[in-house]
């Protein structure tokens, strides 16, 4: 402690606001880097000292933002640098500055960082695109190397949880490091991922990091091996997007591993469900995964992506067992033309063998077929309805929000063609109940809802004047979507 007095008693000659110290230790010395940060007569002082080795050797000061500077000033001012937060924090705050110090004065640095787990897990970012390939390689070696050494001898013993983790992996994207550089450490987070047994993909791939596993897909394909609850969740929507975008690898692998990982468990419905807007998804390649996704996109009918409409191959109904075929004919009837294309005479045929074997299923499958006849045909009473309800929908895009527009418009565009059916329209506008019609996301879900609705439940008007509205809407919008 002798040498600590020394250092003091010559400190506090350059001390802005003195202060008495019953005992001195490195509390004292650091309290008074923290009065005089600002005095340029201390920090002169300080630039100029001689800190004797005994100081440096065998001491160190805890080091706050607000007087790290001295550091730059006289490297040995803090004594030891023994603490991984301190050397994060110095390297922050002057990175290039601080690897020339680093590089030239090694005296003054630990061997081995004491780490405060899990505080300094949350290790400081800098955006190394703004430097020197020197600072880059040395923020790589010395920073983030270090955490994922900690984090892979952590993790075996469960001291390192998802959230630690995800902080790291966002920290080291959010540095900006070069794609080769990341590349590195894909194998050190395998490695780490392998200890978790028990998350669900959203609890390590977040909105920040979703990119990233995206385009190394062993990452997501090393969580599904060694995670059986990966799905347990309650906020399934969660995974659209994520699910649309999955690599191929990662369907592959599912493919291959269909039966052994049991995906065929009911639990895993929402994971197949939301493959069905993925481009990567192929019946050929992926015959089990598709045949789920179109099961479970029939069952479930939260059709979540906009603009899709899928459109299965009949090569699909040999994968299908009769019992399957059966239930997407009697399941598939509200929604076939709108938010999927099956090939219904295929399906239709190997769903009878099922009621052959049990006859009690065949008045459902007689009554789903006269359905299906009827929606094919060129024009009905659903596809009138949802077709007039696109048309209001293009009117009120226009930003004219006013009930009254839209009732003009629909007088001026119908009313030539048959004044009756104008004047029923515009009444269906006015008493109906259930939303405005000047409301473009009310109507945008008025007609999504619409898409699944039996054809039996809609209105006689749209039936009497379906061909009416058809020709108008083809006029108005050069064509008819449906």
């Amino acid at each position: 402690m002798e040498i600590l007095k020394q250092i003091f008693n010559d400190f506090k000659i350059y001390d802005i606001h003195p202060s008495s110290e019953e005992h001195t230790d490195e509390s004292c010395i650091g309290r008074w880097y923290e009065r005089n940060a600002l005095h340029s007569d201390a920090i002169n002082f300080i630039k100029n000292y001689q800190f004797p080795k005994e100081f440096f050797e065998n001491y160190s000061i805890h080091i706050y933002p607000q007087y790290a500077k001295f550091f730059f000033e006289n490297p040995y001012c803090f004594g030891k640098i023994q603490k991984f937060s301190i050397f994060c924090l110095l390297f922050k705050e002057n990175p290039e500055k601080f690897v020339e110090i680093f590089e030239n004065k090694k005296e003054i640095f630990g061997e081995n960082y004491q780490i405060d787990i899990p505080k300094d897990l949350n290790f400081p970012v800098i955006d190394t695109s703004k430097y020197s390939s020197i600072v880059q390689e040395f923020y790589c070696k010395h920073i983030i190397e270090y955490i994922l050494k900690t984090a892979k001898r952590l993790a075996p013993w469960k001291s390192l949880n998802e959230n630690h983790l995800c902080s790291i992996i966002e920290n080291i994207l959010e540095s900006n490091l070069p794609d080769k550089i990341l590349e590195k450490y894909v194998f050190d987070l395998e490695t780490i991922l392998e200890n978790f047994n028990s998350i669900t993909l959203r609890q390590i791939i977040t909105p920040k990091s979703e990119n990233f596993f995206l385009r190394y897909p062993t990452l997501i394909i090393t969580i599904l091996k060694n995670n059986l609850k990966y799905l347990a969740t309650n906020n399934k929507l969660n995974y659209k997007d994520l699910f649309a975008k999955l690599p191929e690898e990662v369907i592959d692998f599912i493919e291959k591993e269909y039966d052994y990982y049991k995906f065929k468990n009911k639990k895993f419905s929402y994971f197949f469900y939301f493959l069905y807007g993925n481009p990567n998804l192929s019946y050929k390649k992926h015959p089990n995964v598709y045949t789920r996704t179109i099961l479970e996109a029939i069952k479930i009918q939260m059709f979540t992506y906009k603009n899709s409409c899928i459109n299965v191959p009949e090569e699909i109904v040999n994968n299908l067992t009769p019992e399957e075929a059966y239930a997407i004919v009697v399941n598939a009837k509200n929604i076939q033309g709108f938010y999927i294309n099956l090939p219904i005479k295929k399906l239709i045929e190997k769903a009878s063998i099922h009621v052959i074997a049990y006859p009690e299923y065949l008045e459902e499958l007689r009554n789903a077929i006269k359905y299906y006849k009827q929606i094919e045909m060129p024009n009905n009473p659903k596809k009138a309805k949802i077709l007039f309800y696109e048309y209001c929908l293009n009117k009120v895009k226009n930003k004219h929000k006013h009930i009254s527009y839209l009732l003009k418009e629909i007088y001026k565009d119908f009313s030539p063609k048959n004044r009756q059916a104008a004047i029923a329209l515009i009444g269906k506008v006015i008493t109906e109940k259930d939303f405005e019609f000047n409301d473009k996301y009310a109507l945008q879900h008025q007609i999504a809802n619409l898409k699944k609705e039996e054809l039996c439940k809609f209105d006689e008007i749209y039936n009497i004047y379906k061909d009416i509205i058809l020709k108008v809407y083809e006029e108005v919008y050069n064509g008819n979507n449906y």
